[in-house]
């Protein structure tokens, strides 16, 4: 039916003719009108277009993502360690016999590994970096249950980044399996005649 038939009988048969008109709008794409390409390079043209998608999406956002995530996880293994290491620190000064009353004699990190003698009459109260480049001066008690809850909180951040970073390599398996199934529909829809 041509337009101007179609707006004639819209009176008469109104409920046919719009459906008529709908299934010829739905069939146009399968008529000869259809443009150069087929209905099958257009489906090729877009599963690669989305395979270019799926691609810049896991190399420039989940791979970076990961990246930071892992970076993130490092520093807090590190921040872990300096504060186990100065527990383990100041547990060896309280147990020392006689370092409150005599002192304690050490050597400390200059850097490049490059040491000095030092020697520290008054043990009873130590520096504690708390963050930020703040440094808190606290008892050896103190300084313990600070650490205490340091290594908490870092704790349970490490928990968060270790799920943080679970949870982006599930995305990036799920983006590898959409990848290869757009590939795999792409060969055998190409090897079609």
């Amino acid at each position: 039916m041509t337009p101007y038939l179609i707006q004639q009988s819209r009176s008469r048969h109104q409920g046919k003719v719009i459906k008529e008109s709908h299934d010829r709008a739905l069939a146009l794409p399968y008529t000869e009108n259809w443009p150069r390409r087929t209905i099958l390079e257009s489906v090729v043209m877009a599963s690669k277009e989305k395979i270019e998608k799926y691609e810049h999406f896991l190399n420039n956002v989940l791979r970076e993502d990961l990246r930071i995530v892992v970076e993130e996880r490092e520093k807090l293994y590190e921040d872990i360690a300096a504060h186990s290491q100065l527990r383990q620190t100041i547990t060896c000064i309280t147990e020392a016999p006689g370092c409150t009353d005599e002192g304690l004699r050490t050597q400390v990190d200059l850097g490049s590994n490059f040491y000095v003698q030092a020697h520290v009459q008054d043990t009873s109260r130590i520096y504690v970096n708390v963050g930020l480049g703040f440094f808190v001066e606290l008892t050896l008690q103190e300084a313990l249950g600070f650490i205490d809850k340091k290594l908490n909180i870092l704790n349970a951040r490490l928990e968060e980044s270790t799920q943080k970073s679970a949870k982006i390599k599930g995305q990036i398996k799920f983006v590898y399996e959409a990848l290869r199934e757009l590939q795999g529909y792409q060969e055998s829809n190409s090897s079609q005649p």
